[in-house]
């Protein structure tokens, strides 16, 4: 994506297009992976956007849809855009991470909706696989 697109996603979702937001979807939109607001914050030294402004942005942008929370069990949060549906490979000893596409998930949903007492759908669903990559299985 770029400065037209995501300032038309910020402007249909009710909300300003300001530099500050638009830097920040820019930072995420050149990410290989998901960051943390730490790693974000860093990536915007310069960019006069501090710590609390990121994370309050975040937050705003998760609700809107824009980016997602990814838990790579690191006690901190992780954001990504929502560009596309995908879910994570993640290497429990060095933390090499790997994008997957292949998403399965749709049967399972339904076979748990159909034992759950409380529950009528799914509106989303996040994955992450925690393992060994083959570089670390070698050691």
């Amino acid at each position: 994506m770029h400065d037209i697109a995501f300032k038309t996603v910020l402007r249909t979702a009710g909300f300003r297009a300001t530099p500050a937001r638009l830097t920040l979807l820019a930072t995420l939109s050149r990410a290989r992976k998901p960051l943390s607001v730490q790693a974000l914050t860093k990536r915007l030294k310069g960019e006069h956007i501090d710590q609390v402004t990121v994370y309050r942005t975040l937050r705003v942008f998760a609700d809107m849809g824009i980016v997602r929370h990814v838990d790579l069990r690191h006690s901190h949060a992780h954001f990504e855009l929502t560009t596309d549906h995908h879910h994570h490979l993640v290497c429990t000893h060095c933390g090499a991470l790997e994008d997957f596409t292949a998403c399965h998930m749709d049967p399972l949903i339904s076979r748990i909706l159909k034992g759950s007492k409380r529950f009528a759908g799914v509106r989303q669903h996040s994955l992450e696989l925690f393992g060994i990559c083959k570089k670390c299985s070698k050691i």
